[in-house]
């Protein structure tokens, strides 16, 4: 089943149908750090918020004019009245032939709909009225396929509050691009197009859009970071669930001389929070509320007062930010009586909230907290070791893709809030062992593969090497979920994609930047641009992506499409080893991204492996590295015979990561970086500071690495259908935990014992195993109290295992 061009309400009704699970009870997910782990009944956004009617209409024409009229009847003229618009770099509204002073306008918004309001009740009379509307569109942003838009409504309510429109867009409205038809020379003089009389039947219908709420592409990349002011706007997807949380304490409060009283009740949720304002203050009062993790969501503010009242908030996942550099900017939030608004949706730990509204009047908020969004699912794979730090370390990572799971799988929830295939690499296959989600996997795959085209005119993402990790991606659902629907259904699109990619190889098989775009490999020097090293590196890619190619089509019994893939694979591996590799410091160059690769790849051969680790992998690394290619680092450790070592890294790099108070995995990282204001320095997108995020779903890798190799539980068929287990404890005393398939969940604790090691292994019905050991341990090996007999193949002592509880033992 194929969701890449549903509307947001058409992806419901798979939830509806059952499709999907909501998350029971989750084991050993300590929800401390994942607040929804043991939810048993989510609320759903589709019980809570019905989509609003007003919908986007297309604004066309980059830089030039583009008008829109509509008529529309009052039988009565309201007592008040507000106006709403959005959408555009610029916007002219006309209120029945008067101009319409519009406010709201927001210079540190990073939105690109920043909502504009007026009260225009006095512009409105009984019987017909014309709102024309003149729009300058802005440029869109590279990874936004939803087309520049505009939205407009009339709300029979004073500012911020919800009512039925007496009008709103559609595709009922007119539209024009450019000057006005010209007058007949016969006839009178037309009138401007702004008047009620002028004669818009030449004009064309809008093109509509749909709801304002009715397509995922309105919400990524912060499409609707400003649409938190629209009244009754949630653009939250309706498979999506919330959680009220209250902050876990309340940080810097500045009352400017005047008193807060209930602080304490505000961190419990037990009771109002009340201010009482100074005689004369120069400055407005604030606080700082910090929710005690990081948080995808919005500030919830409940009123009860019978004044409105005007706050900003100033979102941070570090206190730095919030104080200092929010990347959202400083959000002006109107709330009425008795009302409960929200602020944008983002991601972040902690919250300034200041109070504008002067009065000397007590303000009164009945609860000002989080509303939490996140994507129901249930954790069906688990690790806890010996270690604490380990076990810290996977719980946070774990965390971390949740948090990126949304209304699709975001690069993360602050920043960019948009599908990045090599995010979706590392933290896809974190969702495969941990959630077992199949939904927002496919849906998320499957549009950034129409984003390129078809046919197609661009890489994935507009990043040679991310095409390439599209197909990786692929392969590893596939090996992980065995869903062969999809398998199938991929088919042509990776026939194009491998096609067009072909395109950027030279005449040596080697990659050349043909298409001239952005080869990425990593934010570190000579990585991010098109350098000889990122050329190299994405050869690399190339070379695994052509593997998995030959081997999806294999799978799907296009036998002789794989043989020419395959046979294509080794011509760019035979290039790779012919061109790439430099005889001189007998590794391939001197970057761990480069040669981390080229182990994975298979272009690293079985001699020069071991050269690459003690002369690259092994020694300190001369530039940062980011976690996301350090995942494939730690991989390239392991495939070298070094899981010793790739676990130390794990407790190094990610466990330094931990020592700063971190609740989620961050973007960018390097141990030798400030430690005090440690936000501050983080690099990342060629710069540095607090835009760099701090939920980043490409550096949760230890949540795959350590059931998959410490644990050893890995798919031998697609679906799990056969397993391998591969236990090695690796220094701890004990480990424990599970991987998640479509069967259930395979789960192994690993011990050490008086005389030896034992494994309690759990095989799902359906599922046969293979439990291994190198030979040379495998000594008086019992299964279920019973000495066995191992076959020997390769050095590994192998015991077949069917369904059930399993207890095996040796010394």
């Amino acid at each position: 089943m194929s969701f890449a061009r549903l509307p947001v309400f058409a992806v419901w009704s798979a939830f509806s149908l059952g499709l999907f699970a909501a998350a029971p009870h989750a084991r050993g997910v300590n929800p401390l750090v994942d607040p929804t782990a043991s939810i048993l009944k989510p609320r759903l956004e589709s019980s809570l918020h019905q989509p609003l009617a007003v919908d986007y209409i297309q604004a066309v024409g980059r830089g030039t004019e583009q008008r829109f009229r509509k008529s529309f009847h009052l039988s009565v003229a309201p007592g008040q009245a507000t106006l709403y618009v959005a959408g555009a770099k610029r916007i002219e509204v006309f209120l029945n032939g008067h101009a319409v002073q519009l406010l709201g306008a927001n210079p540190s918004l990073q939105s690109h709909e920043n909502v504009l309001h007026a009260s225009v009740a006095h512009l409105l009379r009984q019987g017909d009225n014309v709102i024309a509307i003149a729009v300058v569109t802005r440029q869109q942003p590279f990874y936004d396929k939803s087309g520049a838009h505009l939205a407009a409504e009339i709300l029979a309510a004073p500012l911020a509050v919800l009512a039925p429109p007496l009008v709103h867009t559609d595709g009922t409205w007119k539209s024009q691009r450019g000057a006005a038809l010209p007058a007949s020379p016969l006839g009178p003089a037309p009138q401007p197009w702004q008047e009620p009389r002028f004669n818009d039947a030449g004009w064309t219908a809008a093109h509509d859009q749909g709801g304002i709420e009715s397509d995922i592409g309105f919400f990524q990349a912060k499409e609707d970071e400003g649409m938190y002011a629209w009244p009754g706007y949630d653009g939250i997807s309706p498979f999506l669930a919330r959680l009220e949380l209250p902050p876990s304490r309340v940080l810097r409060v500045n009352p400017a001389g005047g008193r807060f009283a209930g602080l304490s009740q505000l961190a419990n949720a037990s009771g109002p929070l009340t201010f009482t304002p100074a005689v004369r203050s120069n400055e407005p009062p604030s606080l700082v509320l910090d929710f005690g993790r990081e948080s995808t969501g919005r500030v919830a503010l409940t009123s009860a007062s019978t004044l409105p009242m005007t706050v900003v908030v100033r979102y941070g996942e570090s206190l730095g930010e919030a104080l200092e550099q929010p990347y959202y900017g400083a959000d002006t939030i109107h709330v009425p009586p008795h009302a409960t608004v929200y602020g944008p949706k983002s991601a972040f730990r902690y919250a300034k909230i200041t109070l504008l509204t002067r009065t000397p009047r007590r303000l009164r908020f009945a609860r000002i907290g989080l509303d939490f969004v996140y994507y129901p699912v249930r954790y069906q794979g688990s690790f806890i070791s010996s270690d604490a730090v380990l076990n810290r370390i996977w719980a946070v990572s774990a965390y971390t893709a949740h948090l990126c799971m949304q209304d699709d799988i975001w690069d993360a929830p602050k920043r960019d809030r948009a599908r990045w295939i090599g995010d979706l690499n590392v933290s896809g296959r974190v969702i495969d062992d941990v959630f077992g989600d199949r939904f927002l996997m496919k849906d998320t795959m499957n549009r950034l593969l129409s984003d390129a085209g078809n046919p197609i005119h661009s890489e994935i993402n507009w990043i040679p090497g991310y095409s390439a990790f599209w197909i990786m991606t692929e392969a590893d659902y596939y090996r992980r979920s065995g869903d062969r629907d999809n398998l199938l259904a991929i088919q042509p699109g990776l026939d194009r994609l491998v096609a067009y990619m072909e395109e950027d190889l030279d005449a040596n098989h080697l990659f050349a930047n043909r298409h001239h775009l952005w080869p990425f490999v990593d934010w570190s020097p000579d990585l991010s641009s098109d350098t000889p090293e990122a050329r190299r590196a994405t050869d690399l890619e190339y070379c695994l992506a052509f593997k998995d190619a030959a081997w999806l089509m294999q799978q799907a019994g296009r036998d002789p499409q794989a043989a020419a893939m395959r046979a294509e694979d080794q011509l760019l591996i035979a290039a790779a080893r012919q061109h790439l590799w430099d005889s001189s410091l007998h590794s391939y160059g001197l970057r761990h991204q480069t040669n981390a690769m080229a182990i994975l790849s298979g272009v690293a051969t079985q001699r020069q492996i071991p050269m690459i680790y003690a002369n690259v992998l092994s020694r300190p690394r001369r530039h940062m590295i980011t976690p996301y290619y350090n995942s494939y680092v730690l991989r390239a450790m392991d495939h070298a015979g070094h899981p010793q070592a790739a676990l130390h890294e794990i407790r190094s790099y990610w466990g330094s990561m931990m020592a700063t108070g971190a609740s989620s995995t961050y973007e960018a990282w390097d141990p030798a970086w400030p430690k005090q204001d440690f936000h501050r320095y983080l690099q990342a997108d060629d710069s540095q500071g607090y835009f760099v995020s701090l939920a980043h779903g490409w550096s949760s890798a230890p949540a795959f690495w350590l059931p998959e190799h410490v644990l050893g539980i890995q798919p031998l068929t697609p679906g799990f259908k056969n397993v391998r287990i591969a236990p090695e404890l690796l220094g701890l005393s004990w480990a424990r935990g599970g991987v998640a398939t479509p069967q259930g969940p395979v789960t192994v604790v690993l011990r050490k014992v008086a005389a030896g090691e034992s494994a309690r292994v759990r095989i799902p019905s359906g599922i046969q195993a293979r439990f291994e050991l190198p030979e040379a341990s495998a000594h008086g090996l019992k299964l279920d109290g019973h000495s066995v007999g191992a076959t020997a193949q390769a050095g590994l002592a192998e015991i077949p295992l069917g369904p059930g509880v399993h207890l095996l033992q040796w010394q």
